[in-house]
């Protein structure tokens, strides 16, 4: 497993999920240390966008599975119409979620 260092502070971080937390996910960010009194709440919140993309993934999963089932049990003469409208509405608010979360959130460019 990788360990990462951070060189402002010495830290040392052996999980990706630490090592985001303090680093961030682009090059643009700074690292928690450098951002004072911040730095905690910055930390927080890059944990909860971990967690939500996490969250986010395994709901496209289930939603292609679940797809898949109803496809397969479905075939063609079965009146799935509206079952399979409503999970293509589920995956399109779960593909606009993942689309709105790599665009920045309003009141986080770092003021």
């Amino acid at each position: 497993m990788p360990e990462y260092r951070c060189y402002h502070c010495d830290e040392v971080f052996a999980d990706d999920s630490a090592a985001e937390a303090h680093f961030g996910l682009r090059c643009d960010e700074p690292p928690t240390c450098l951002c004072g009194e911040q730095g905690v709440e910055l930390e927080r919140h890059r944990l909860a966008n971990r967690r939500l993309r996490t969250v986010i993934d395994r709901a496209q999963s289930l939603v292609k599975k679940v797809t898949g089932i109803i496809d397969k049990q479905a075939g063609p003469t079965l009146p799935t119409t509206s079952v399979r409208s409503n999970w293509r509405a589920l995956r399109q608010v779960l593909d606009a979620t993942t689309s709105a979360d790599s665009q920045p959130v309003a009141g986080d460019d770092g003021d």
